[in-house]
């Protein structure tokens, strides 16, 4: 399914480019009329994907971060239990201003 998604935004990244050459927009839906409806469609389809992605992501993450303590955590000879409930807040709280972080500074 990655090489799919992938051929998917090549395709239209080169599409893209044949319609509006080298003045294209980094953010493709900034390239089209926003008084156009069946571009507001596409943005919020786009909105509702990343509304949607973002806690799957966010528990993966979790429990990825989580896993990792609790190995490095043994490997200094502590028993930590998985999954606490403070721990659990800690690392959704550290994700969530990450990516805030990061989306502001980029």
């Amino acid at each position: 399914t990655s090489f799919l998604v992938f051929c998917l935004y090549m395709l239209m990244g080169a599409f893209g480019l044949m319609t509006f050459g080298p003045s294209v927009n980094p953010d493709a839906l900034l390239n089209y009329d926003a008084n156009d409806g069946l571009m507001t469609v596409a943005r919020a389809c786009i909105s509702a994907a990343v509304i949607g992605s973002y806690p799957v992501m966010a528990f993966l993450g979790r429990g990825a971060i989580d896993d990792t303590i609790v190995q490095i955590g043994e490997r200094f000879g502590k028993q930590l239990e998985r999954n606490t409930e403070a721990r659990r807040v800690v690392i959704l709280l550290m994700w969530h201003f990450i990516a805030i972080g990061i989306a502001l500074a980029t």
